[in-house]
């Protein structure tokens, strides 16, 4: 018997019958729907902005042992125009990876990478080129090692 609702079950969520959890009986409570105006307002929600995946080489007397790739994200607040600062994302990308060969020679023999002195470097980066008032932080979305 267990095993036919597990069957059902996953049938309904491969077919999105039961996307939300409203779908099953007893699964949370039923929001009422109510005139407008009730609840706080939605606050404007901060820009996400992705940058391309930066190569920053880990070096053993002036060669390059390996590479730590990182991908990033700036957080722009609602207020700044995220458009405006598209545009700047190729300069942003130049003068990081500018910054992380400049970070790799500072750092020769290291054997690893100090992930937050990593990211004040380039955050100090790139709110040179946008200001403070434009970016509220630099985020790591993901580490890898090549």
């Amino acid at each position: 018997m267990k095993c036919r609702i597990y069957i059902l079950l996953l049938a309904a969520l491969c077919l999105g019958v039961a996307s939300t959890p409203q779908a099953f009986a007893n699964s949370g409570e039923a929001k009422e729907e109510g005139g407008e105006g009730e609840g706080p307002p939605e606050a404007p929600k901060a820009s996400m902005i992705s940058l391309k995946p930066l190569p920053v080489p880990l070096l053993r007397e002036d060669r390059v042992r390996k590479y730590i790739v990182v991908m990033m994200s700036l957080e722009a607040p609602p207020e700044a125009d995220a458009e405006a600062i598209k545009h700047e994302v190729p300069r942003i990308n130049d003068a990081l990876l500018r910054e992380a060969y400049l970070m790799a020679k500072d750092n020769d023999g290291v054997e690893d990478l100090d992930m937050e002195a990593l990211r004040a470097r380039l955050l100090s980066v790139v709110l040179s080129i946008l200001g403070d008032k434009k970016i509220n932080g630099l985020y790591f979305t993901g580490v890898n090692s090549i």
